[in-house]
């Protein structure tokens, strides 16, 4: 009687502990957001967004959201963290502007050109903590510049650092470095 027991109680603290990671550990590939948020989201990107970040979220003077690179930077990181991004720094000319809710909507306009699938419920504050960003792939190591001298003449081969303020007023001074080489011109 008592093995039964302790099987049966086993067998629940299992079936509990599955449930609270199954909670805990969501992917945005899960359907976490519904096609009318996106399509809110849609409206605002347009209205606040895609000046900066382009009309397809590619990048122009801001930094691209989707695509590897964006995924790399939130790797494995909760959505809410993005979340509070989006509300506390954009848009770039009026940072903290833009209501819980309205950051919410961008980010489910985000993952549906990410290509991440709509699901039936919306994101809702309480889930933003339980809901990840892939792992991003390992990639080959990444091959170093030439930095010897080229035939041309008028080529040297040698890198040139330049500097992007993205925020001039910014008390963090936040630069963003690019190093190139004659041979980028």
């Amino acid at each position: 009687m008592k093995r039964t027991v302790m099987i049966c109680a086993g067998v629940f603290a299992g079936a509990l502990w599955l449930n609270v990671q199954a909670q805990q550990a969501r992917s945005v590939g899960d359907g976490v957001y519904s096609a009318a948020q996106a399509t809110r989201g849609q409206e605002i990107y347009k209205n606040q967004c895609a000046e900066c970040h382009g009309n397809a979220l590619e990048g122009t003077v801001g930094s691209p959201l989707v695509g590897d690179s964006f995924l790399a930077n939130w790797s494995a990181r909760p959505l809410s963290a993005l979340v509070d991004k989006i509300q506390k720094t954009m848009p770039f000319s009026t940072p903290g502007s833009l209501s819980r809710q309205q950051s919410t909507d961008l980010t489910a306009y985000m993952l549906q050109v990410g290509k991440f699938p709509a699901g039936r419920t919306e994101l809702a504050e309480v889930t933003l903590t339980q809901i990840q960003f892939p792992a991003a792939r390992r990639t080959s190591p990444v091959r170093r510049q030439r930095t010897e001298p080229s035939c041309d003449p008028h080529v040297s081969g040698r890198p040139i650092l330049q500097h992007f303020v993205v925020r001039p007023g910014d008390p963090e001074r936040q630069v963003r470095h690019r190093t190139v080489t004659d041979h980028d011109r």
